[in-house]
């Protein structure tokens, strides 16, 4: 039968199988998608991995089944029969070989075989066979990927197929089913697969008289965002939070606000990074910023931001060193109004000079408060001033009596009285003349050191007040800053998710 059916005088692989010329041949295709093995948006490439199965009449290969033997169904290799020059015209790979593992078809007989639609013979005679090819199939082909609302895209990739030689009047092609097959379809971990659907359109082309039948298989997939949020977004949110924290965060022990810094540049490179590794993965465009883009640079002008307030800050801790007070108005905005709205509280001794005029003449007066009523009986009666602080003490033959030593009293008779009755005694008074002139230098030494305490005092109240000052700004930044996180962040993701579904479908799409 085989050498009947493939006798050379009667059948020629190279001729369009009709015994009319202006009969069509009708090819029906049928696919079903395996799985999805890449798509890559850089290089603008989808690869799928297709069942394919083309189905047409041959009307010279038919035979009677009675006459072999009841034989209704033969396999033979491809290559003893016709096969339609089907292509794919959006494909990468240009060669079949490539891209089509072809091994055999199936012939039928017309009597055996059941109606397919669109497989209507369109001469007057119903001697034909019917040609099954099927085939595995691993398509590469171009799709242009709008990733402008990535991670929350849903892509659109659509696959021409047809004939590259006959037009539509010679070959016409028809979908066995408006969807493609999915019952054995492996899903992707990346990617969920909304539509595949198949439509036949007839295409006009200036270098030919008649249309092209062709093939559009419409592919809709939608990415599964988890793997950038879990990867890419959340962490980068969280440092972004975490830096914000530590740029506007209290000082340390020793009050230093420069490590603030560090962290903010130590921040921006780690951005970068995170950009870095995105845009490698993104195709190089210049017709738009994808969103996970305008992300990564609003965080990166965020904490570059903060970076600049923080010096700023630093600057204004700095302003106790200059001896320079807090104007009124800025007092009253930042003590008055922004201290209680940060939930900050003003230390109690700084309540004192809320409303005084002269500052600095305060925090002296303030610093000397302690020691003026000592400083004020040192100068009135120095012996009045000492005794707090020592016991009166007399020396009683010091330089003679060794085993009497130093005798103290608090007696007030001691005071101006001599130290002994006899010659002797006398000759070892101390004179009241001395002790005075020593009482004199201990009071100004006193006086010296009391200033010194003044002075100090007052510098650090002045210090505690700027870096009360610089702590309220820096709460106040801090507030301000993740508030306008929040709102950049969610902003962004809302809007990728509930834009991303919109695609720019084809005028031609249905």
């Amino acid at each position: 039968m085989v050498d009947d059916l493939f006798n050379k005088s009667r059948y020629n692989i190279r001729v369009r199988p009709v015994r009319k010329i202006t009969t069509t041949t009708n090819v029906s295709v049928r696919m079903n998608l395996y799985m999805i093995n890449d798509i890559n948006e850089r290089s603008q490439t989808v690869v799928l991995y297709m069942w394919t199965v083309q189905i047409w009449k041959d009307q010279f290969l038919y035979w009677n089944p009675k006459l072999y033997g009841g034989i209704d169904s033969i396999i033979v290799p491809y290559h003893m029969v016709w096969l339609p020059d089907t292509y794919l015209y959006n494909g990468l790979e240009m060669e079949l070989q490539k891209s089509e593992r072809r091994i055999n078809v199936i012939l039928s007989s017309q009597t055996n075989h059941q109606k397919i639609r669109y497989l209507t013979d369109t001469s007057n005679t119903t001697e034909s066979a019917t040609v099954t090819f099927r085939y595995p199939a691993i398509y590469k082909f171009t799709c242009y990927m709008n990733i402008l609302y990535y991670p929350f895209d849903w892509q659109f990739c659509r696959m021409t197929f047809g004939s590259w030689m006959f037009d539509s009047t010679q070959i016409d092609y028809f979908p066995y089913a408006q969807d493609v097959f999915l019952e054995d379809y492996i899903e992707h971990s990346e990617w969920t697969l909304v539509s595949f659907k198949t439509k036949r359109v007839l295409k006009d082309y200036q270098c030919c008289v008649n249309p092209f039948s062709l093939l559009y298989c419409d592919l809709i997939l939608a990415r599964k965002p988890w793997f950038s949020l879990v990867n890419l977004i959340i962490p980068t949110a969280i440092i972004n939070f975490v830096s914000l924290f530590g740029i506007f965060s209290p000082t340390t022990t020793t009050g230093d606000r420069t490590e603030k810094i560090n962290l903010g540049i130590t921040t921006l490179l780690t951005m970068s990074i995170l950009l870095l590794m995105v845009s490698q993965e993104m195709p190089t465009t210049s017709d738009f910023i994808p969103f996970i883009g305008w992300f990564y640079l609003s965080v990166i002008i965020l904490i570059s931001f903060a970076t600049l307030l923080s010096t700023v800050v630093i600057e204004i801790q700095l302003q106790a060193r200059y001896r320079k007070s807090i104007p009124n108005f800025w007092r009253k905005v930042i003590f008055e109004t922004l201290a209680s709205r940060v939930f900050i509280r003003i230390p109690p001794k700084l309540w004192k000079v809320m409303n005084h005029d002269n500052r600095l003449g305060f925090y002296e007066h303030k610093g000397r408060d302690r020691h003026s009523s000592q400083l004020d009986q040192i100068h009135s009666d120095p012996y009045a001033a000492v005794e707090p602080l020592a016991k009166t003490c007399y020396y009683h033959r010091a330089y003679i009596k060794r085993n009497e030593g130093v005798k103290c009293r608090d007696d007030q008779q001691y005071r101006y009285s001599t130290l002994g009755s006899s010659k002797e005694d006398d000759s070892f008074d101390v004179p009241v003349s001395t002790i005075s002139r020593q009482i004199a230098e201990i009071s100004e030494n006193v006086h010296q050191i009391m200033k010194l305490l003044g002075q100090h005092e007052s510098q650090q109240l002045l210090a505690l007040e700027w870096d009360c000052v610089a702590t309220i700004i820096e709460r106040t930044l801090m507030i301000v800053f993740i508030f306008l996180s929040l709102i950049v962040i969610t902003s962004i993701v809302t809007y990728g998710m509930l834009k991303g579904s919109f695609i720019h479908f084809p005028d031609d799409y249905e």
